[in-house]
């Protein structure tokens, strides 16, 4: 299986994508029954969401460094000349199996992690989580570092914004691209007002712009069928069942995650107000 692992990372172009993204999930989720104990603690909580914030933006800028070991496009687009290929794509094949060797060596961790919380060791299992958190982020900062020794400072500012693009299009509390500007909020120097009015004026275009998609969609959908003979169509339903939008269930489960986050967000902000007020 290691074997098999290993030759689908090195021929997939995908492959260097797909590790990044288990091994962001792998690295960055402390498991809620653990974050719960600390839910009092103000200090700590906003510790570890620092922590994870942190990861997230070295994991997607490790996952740009992979892509542009074998992406032309990129390469193009950071002004990559020849006398540099060489050495980014060793670097990315190189962070490729660091990564592949430190989730074969420390992958048992997470499951101790799991083990403790069903022994009711949460203290420990925090502790376990945020050891294996910094020795990933070690790693990832340790091949970030011989990666400046390749690029130049304007092509490394490049992809650290391509990176950026990538992780608040990601991350956003809606999930796709129209939650940018609403991520990026505290940044650009939006009030607390005008982010809230951002907000609702995302949530009305995000909804007009999926209603016509759709439309767009059945339409492409029914004149492709239309191609087909009724035989034809009915062995496919037999063969495929009724259609699953995986990634509209994608995207809504992130909103799910995001607006759950939110709340517990706005909780603690007021609940940090009213201490203040009291103080």
């Amino acid at each position: 299986m290691k074997n098999l692992m290993h030759r689908f990372i090195r021929s997939s172009s995908i492959g260097p994508v797909c590790l990044a993204l288990f091994s962001l999930v792998l690295v960055c989720h402390i498991p809620p029954s653990v974050m719960s104990q600390d839910a009092s603690h103000e200090d700590m909580m906003e510790k570890v969401q620092k922590r994870q914030s942190k990861m997230m933006e070295t994991q997607f800028l490790m996952m740009q460094l992979m892509q542009l070991g074998h992406s032309t496009d990129l390469q193009k687009e950071l002004e990559i000349i020849d006398d540099q290929v060489d050495s980014v794509k060793k670097l990315a094949q190189d962070y490729q199996q660091a990564m592949m060797d430190f989730s074969m060596k420390n992958g048992q961790k997470m499951k101790d992690v799991q083990k403790l919380i069903a022994d009711g060791e949460h203290e420990v299992a925090r502790k376990l989580s945020e050891e294996f958190q910094q020795m990933h982020q070690d790693m990832s900062n340790e091949y970030m570092e011989k990666a400046k020794e390749t690029l130049l400072p304007h092509q490394i500012e490049r992809l650290l914004q391509i990176s950026k693009q990538q992780r608040v299009k990601s991350m956003n509390r809606f999930s796709d691209e129209f939650g940018i500007p609403a991520a990026l909020a505290d940044e650009i120097g939006l009030s607390k007002e005008e982010k809230e009015k951002l907000i609702e004026t995302i949530k009305e275009a995000r909804k007009k712009y999926y209603a016509e998609v759709e439309v767009l969609k059945n339409e492409a959908n029914e004149k492709i069928m239309g191609a087909l003979t009724s035989e034809q169509q009915e062995k496919m339903r037999e063969i495929l069942g009724e259609t699953y939008d995986q990634e509209k269930s994608r995207r809504r489960n992130m909103e799910n995650i995001r607006a759950k986050q939110n709340k517990r967000a706005k909780e603690r902000e007021s609940k940090k107000e009213q201490q203040e007020e009291g103080s």
